[in-house]
């Protein structure tokens, strides 16, 4: 039995195991993967088979990258579809500077108006 107990946070661990000879070198190491925190209603932790992968591959626009070099290949190649989430983003900043605009004039034309009528009431008081 091996007990880690410096895993405080959640996620994935990998331990690496040396493995003894029986001449007390060391041989070739073992890796054990590890999850600390899981909900187990949430996930489920067991490595996904070939059919499983299938499965999810076959119903979900999902794929399964072996190593990093894939997923910066599958990123810089992409020609996935646009998310609508930018451009909504974009015509909400548009909506900002447009009612900034408009409000900057529109007070702009109150205090010119507003000027002229005490212009206008000062004469009227000197007269």
């Amino acid at each position: 039995r091996l007990i880690y107990d410096q895993t405080t946070s959640s996620g994935v661990y990998q331990l690496d195991i040396p493995a003894v000879t029986g001449k007390g070198e060391s041989g070739t190491r073992s890796k054990e993967v590890y999850v600390v925190g899981f909900d187990p209603a949430e996930s489920n932790p067991a490595p996904l088979t070939e059919n499983d992968l299938v499965w999810i591959q076959q119903r979900f626009p999902w794929q399964s990258l072996g190593d990093w070099n894939e997923l910066q290949t599958a990123m810089l190649t992409s020609t996935g579809r646009t998310e609508l989430t930018a451009w909504i983003l974009i015509l909400f900043v548009l909506l900002l500077l447009g009612e900034q605009f408009l409000t900057h004039y529109l007070v702009r034309d109150a205090h010119r108006l507003e000027s002229i009528e005490e212009a206008e009431a000062t004469e009227e008081v000197t007269t």
